[in-house]
């Protein structure tokens, strides 16, 4: 029986058929003549087809995997990560590269001129927007504030409408975003994470929210907000929603101008995305972040939704004193804000524990916001200082004490009566301890509940309420015992010491201690202030705030919700080489029998049983079973591809053989949409070469490399072949005796944590 050997793209029977396939998917861009031309003139160069992302993915085998529904994201359990679900794999950083690199040419002048005129359009949409969108949300929330005041009813409406909003409408505009958007940029897919619709949930979700009074803030949902404009704009520019790698370094920049609108910080941005939201950071893309935190922070400054004039939030007085020997004070609130940090990350997670044990509040989440937001108000009901807005407590937290209470308005002359009595100052301490442990308990409970809700301001909140509590006791101690050696510079002075320093210290040490950024927060405090002469104080408390955390061995509250909700993370840095981990090879974490095709004597069924029976997202192709030698492997959505093609052109029945093997030239692409033979006999074997969907870079390390290696392994040989990132969902690796194993990047992760995680207190609920 002879053979007729037809490429996968010749599947298309006319030039007509192709086009109707190109309207049945919104994600398949047609191939231009020019496309074709580079293809036939860089032939050779690359293995990775300029067809290969712009396959349609609309097929029975894929549909599990493309809902983003309520219902799909309540099904992600245990047994069924995340990394089976097709919205949760991870790009292939290699292969975005390689795709781009081909469908735009090598060193093409006229493409790298489009996409910098593109970028910079868009990058200047995104810091436009984002101005606008604060100055909105500012007004917007002082509006409702002030149209909810003397009358409770009105913080239940709010939180229930923002309930009803994002549990019905979009489940992911929950939370404050960061852990999401980390996880984005570190290449994982999220299909609806960067929608329209939860756009506009988001954003009236977290108006909501923060004009109801809860422990919650604004500043983080910017990042997502940001992100979800950045990723709307992309969409309309086929260029960039294409290309992986520069589409997350747009995501990047737009997560700095949310941060910077949010705190009226632009560099401050530019830093905290750096430091804490990115995992790949060039050069390129800190021009690119620091242009569009500049465009977004100049229009929030136009807009002035202030109505001073300033972008700074909480200014502060730049005359206050402070002495060298306060330095032992400021070390010590950075050391008690690390504590306090702690404290919230170890108390979140109980909670969650509780609510997951228990379940009651999973299923009935309308009840637990009902539950915060009563428990909340009867808090605070009875206290006058506590009950304001906590931008309004902060605002009195990191001003000195007046002397002149003409020039203040009556919120102000209420919250200096609470903070400025000299005769009470041991009153006044009580109340700051009180209002510590309040803050800090409504906002242990609020974090993670079904609303838009941000960490940043009440963290800023509990630990400027400390700081000051630290401010008062220290000069109450230097007014009674001024003689003390320690003391001598205050002899003098008849103002000493200010608590509102310590108030500014402690807000950094707090936040620091909770989210675990450093440099990033010293400038963002700076600029939230305009109090370049407590530069000093601020790094002091934030370096011994980090020091407590790293002591403590605690992770950021944006890592550990990672780990919760078990996003297919990888850090950047690789874990201490002196934990657990160090005595883990590879051999010790590998996934063995692997699911593998061999390159030619599989048939159309048998990929068909491997969708169905297997929920993985690559498989790795090897010459024969006997040899077990990788020679690449292929996607499920490539295969799901062809498996639709092959159904529509009526060859199921007919189950040909498929071959994969390297092309000998990629010139033959030009052919994809020729008519097939259709002389043809029916006796003949039919056999599909499908090398053109290969990807044939495949990464293979030896077995008894240590685990603690391995990030560093892969991040040297993507630099050493020049392309962007790591960003690798599989692992595929050998064994001495030629047995063929792979290890997926999600448990790869897992593995890499459970290392050290009991140091932490995790238990494996969360982590397996």
């Amino acid at each position: 029986m002879s053979e007729v050997k037809v490429p996968v793209w010749n599947l298309w029977s006319n030039k007509k058929s192709y086009d109707s396939c190109l309207s049945s998917s919104s994600n398949f861009v047609p191939l231009s003549e020019n496309d074709t031309r580079k293809s036939e003139n860089f032939a050779g160069r690359s293995t990775v087809s300029p067809l290969f992302d712009k396959l349609p993915i609309r097929s029975k085998y894929m549909r599990e995997y493309k809902r983003t529904s309520t219902k799909r994201l309540r099904s992600v359990s245990r047994d069924r990560g995340p990394d089976c679900q097709g919205d949760f794999r991870v790009i292939d950083w290699p292969n975005e590269s390689s795709k781009i690199k081909i469908r735009n040419g090598y060193g093409e002048n006229s493409s790298n001129t489009r996409k910098s005129f593109v970028v910079a359009l868009l990058l200047t949409a995104v810091g436009l927007l984002m101005g606008f969108l604060a100055a909105y949300l500012d007004i917007a929330v002082e509006w409702l504030s002030d149209l909810k005041f003397g009358v409770c009813i009105f913080l239940l409406l709010y939180t229930c409408m923002g309930a009803i909003l994002v549990i019905t409408l979009a489940p992911y505009a929950a939370g404050s975003g960061i852990p999401e958007v980390k996880a984005i940029l570190n290449g994982v897919v999220m299909k609806g994470f960067l929608s329209s619709l939860t756009f506009i949930v988001k954003m009236l979700g977290v108006s909501l929210a923060v004009a109801a009074g809860l422990s919650a803030g604004k500043e983080g949902p910017y990042v997502h907000l940001g992100c979800c404009l950045c990723a709307l704009l992309c969409s309309l520019f086929p260029l960039i929603r294409h290309d992986g790698r520069l589409y997350r370094e747009l995501l990047a920049c737009a997560s700095a101008a949310g941060v910077a609108v949010a705190f009226g910080a632009p560099v401050g941005g530019v830093l905290f995305s750096l430091e804490e939201v990115s995992t790949y950071f060039s050069s390129q893309v800190l021009w690119h972040a620091f242009y569009c935190a500049f465009v977004a922070a100049m229009t929030l400054k136009v807009m002035n939704p202030y109505y001073n004039g300033k972008t700074v939030i909480f200014e502060i007085p730049s005359n206050l004193p402070w002495n060298w020997f306060e330095i032992v004070f400021f070390a010590l609130t950075g050391a008690v804000g690390g504590i306090l940090g702690t404290v919230f990350i170890k108390t979140n997670l109980l909670w969650m524990k509780l609510k997951e044990k228990h379940g009651y509040f999973k299923r009935h989440p309308m009840r637990e916001i009902l539950l915060v937001t009563l428990m909340t108000c009867f808090l605070f009901y009875f206290s006058d200082f506590l009950s304001g807005s906590n931008s309004e407590i902060l605002t009195s937290l990191f001003n000195e004490c007046s002397d002149d209470s003409q020039e203040l308005d009556d919120i102000a002359k209420k919250n200096e009566a609470y903070l400025c009595s000299v005769k009470n100052s041991k009153q006044v301490a009580l109340a700051l301890l009180v209002g510590t442990f309040l803050k800090l308990f409504t906002a242990v409970i609020t974090f993670g509940i079904k609303l838009p809700t941000g960490i940043f301001i009440p963290s800023l909140t509990v630990g400027g309420l400390c700081g000051r509590l630290i401010g008062v006791l220290v000069k109450g101690s230097v007014t009674k015992y001024p003689k003390f050696p320690l003391f001598r510079e205050c002899l003098l002075s008849t103002s000493c010491v200010s608590p509102a320093i310590y108030a500014v210290t402690g807000a950094a040490a707090m936040l620091g201690g909770v989210t675990r950024v450093s440099v990033s927060l010293v400038v963002i405090m700076i600029e939230l202030t305009n109090g370049l002469h407590y530069l000093l104080p601020v790094m002091i408390a934030v370096l011994v705030s980090k020091w407590v955390g790293d002591v403590l061995h605690v992770d950021s509250i944006y890592e550990l919700y990672i780990k919760i909700k078990r996003y297919p993370y990888l850090r950047s840095n690789p874990p201490n080489e002196n934990s657990r981990t160090e005595w883990f090879s590879v051999r010790n974490i590998m996934h063995t029998p692997v699911v593998c095709i061999t390159s030619t004597s599989f048939h159309l069924s048998d990929l068909e049983r491997l969708l169905t029976e297997y929920k993985y997202w690559n498989f790795p192709i090897i010459t024969s079973s006997e040899e077990n030698a990788i020679i690449g492997s292929v996607s499920r959505e490539a295969i799901a591809f062809v498996l639709g093609l092959c159904h529509k052109e009526n060859l199921a029945p007919r189950d040909p053989r498929v071959h994969f093997s390297p092309p000998s030239h990629l010139s033959n692409l030009h052919e994809a949409f020729t008519v097939l033979n259709d002389n043809s006999s029916s006796s003949e074997e039919l056999v599909l070469e499908l090398g053109s969907i290969m990807d044939f870079f495949t990464l293979t390390i030896p077995d008894n490399t240590p685990v603690v290696k391995v990030p560093i392994i892969l991040r040297n040989c993507i630099l050493w072949l020049s392309t962007c990132q790591i960003g690798y969902r599989d692992i595929p690796k050998y064994r001495s005796s030629c047995r063929l194993v792979i290890q997926r990047r999600k448990d790869f992760g897992c593995h890499i944590e459970k290392g050290y995680h009991s140091i932490y207190g995790y238990d494996d609920h969360f982590m397996n």
